[in-house]
């Protein structure tokens, strides 16, 4: 949500209070993270900046918390190659953020890689060499694909 909206910045203003307020009724709002390191973040979010990743976290949550608001964060996390070791520590991370669901997504190629870079990154393709051992981190932490 913050990452492809709003390229990776830090909320200004009442931004979020005016989000969270102009809809009230607002179940569920999905956050994609897609790293839990910003390592990798910055690898996956070209141009994105963890920090301001979390500082949104902090602040929406904080905004739905003053408005006394009922809305649930979860994450979004697109397994790929280049993140799926990380999973371990993302439910870590939505743990300590106060987070309560993780959305382990397939990846997609809408035209954004050549088909041969795709398949090499798309893990969750059970004919992709890694595959087993990303079933293998999913039964590490509980997490039924």
């Amino acid at each position: 949500f913050f990452s492809s909206r709003r390229r990776h910045t830090r909320l200004q203003g009442d931004w979020s209070s005016d989000v969270c307020s102009s809809d009230p009724h607002i179940k569920e709002l999905r956050i994609s993270f897609d790293a839990a390191s910003a390592e990798t973040y910055s690898k996956i979010r070209v141009g994105g900046v963890w920090e301001h990743l979390l500082e949104n976290v902090r602040h929406v949550q904080q905004q739905i918390k003053s408005l006394g608001l009922s809305t649930k964060i979860s994450v979004d996390y697109v397994v790929q190659q280049d993140n799926y070791r990380e999973i371990p520590a993302m439910k870590k991370l939505a743990e300590d953020l106060g987070i309560g669901t993780v959305c382990f997504q397939r990846m997609w190629n809408w035209g954004t890689w050549p088909t041969e870079e795709f398949n090499r990154k798309n893990v969750y393709n059970p004919d992709h060499p890694e595959y087993q051992h990303l079933l293998a981190i999913f039964e590490l932490i509980g997490h039924r694909p």
